[in-house]
């Protein structure tokens, strides 16, 4: 019987110790796998061709090399186009058609940017937000004009203008061509402008419309949306407001806003 008795008090003492032993956190921390972040980002955001030059490259470079089989996504006006690339890429060039007499700006742009194993490879894709796209701007002098070159997105026979703020018309296109180009001198007084879309056809609604605008060294563009626009100049648009000023040197600048969205 006391034989009995130390063995249920050893099983009891036991018991203990290993339940004790148990409660031990002594499980090293799960520390999650770093992620690698690969960047696409053009290599410039804008750029000069001479007039006789009908082509032109744009670089993109990626932060990191591709870790598998990828796929670039990018747009040039209202095309997209996709390239497939092999593991190791670090830079890839993306020709552009500059020819033809009426192309004069393009922008090549990045859209996307997928790598088939991702997460397996723990890598993240991403799209610089600064520098995704490159402006080739083919034939035109560097000057301080400012130079509109106007483009949309389907077959609708749009014109544009460049105006003062009392509508005085100071240049205007009337093209036929998929590509307008409107120019304001600099040699214009001090005050307000406004580049103004003129819809001649209209075939989609809402429209949507790029400029690109050139003064002197800099480059910008703007994409805004004509919605229920009507035909045959009945409606007159103003895209973008320009402020001319000119300081006590007798040095002149423009100043720019979008205004149609």
């Amino acid at each position: 019987m006391k034989k009995f008795k130390y063995i249920k008090g050893f099983i009891i003492i036991l018991s203990v110790f290993l339940t004790g032993a148990c409660s031990v956190d002594d499980d090293l921390p799960i520390t999650p796998d770093a992620t690698t972040n690969i960047t696409a980002q053009t290599a410039i955001n804008s750029v000069r061709i001479a007039n006789t030059e009908d082509s032109y490259s744009v670089v993109v470079n990626f932060s990191n090399a591709l870790s598998s089989l990828s796929r670039l996504t990018y747009s040039v006006g209202s095309t997209t186009m996709e390239i497939d690339l092999v593991k190791g890429t670090t830079q890839v060039e993306l020709p552009v058609d500059m020819s033809g007499a009426n192309i004069l700006v393009k922008t090549l742009t990045i859209v996307d940017l997928k790598i088939i194993n991702a997460n397996i490879d723990k890598v993240s894709p991403n799209i610089s937000e600064d520098q995704k796209s490159t402006t080739i701007i083919k034939g035109i002098d560097v000057n301080n004009d400012v130079t509109f070159v106007f483009t949309w997105n389907d077959n609708s026979d749009l014109d544009c203008d460049v105006r003062d703020s009392a509508a005085t018309v100071i240049d205007i296109s009337q093209g036929f061509t998929g590509t307008e180009m409107v120019t304001l001198p600099e040699t214009v007084a001090d005050g307000e402008y406004y580049f103004t879309i003129r819809p001649w056809t209209i075939n989609s609604n809402p429209l949507e419309c790029y400029v690109t605008l050139i003064n002197g060294e800099n480059v910008s563009s703007y994409t805004g949306s004509l919605v229920d626009a009507l035909p045959s100049y009945a409606t007159i648009a103003n895209f973008v407001k320009i402020t001319k000023t000119t300081d006590t040197s007798g040095s002149a600048s423009f100043a720019f806003e979008q205004v149609l969205f």
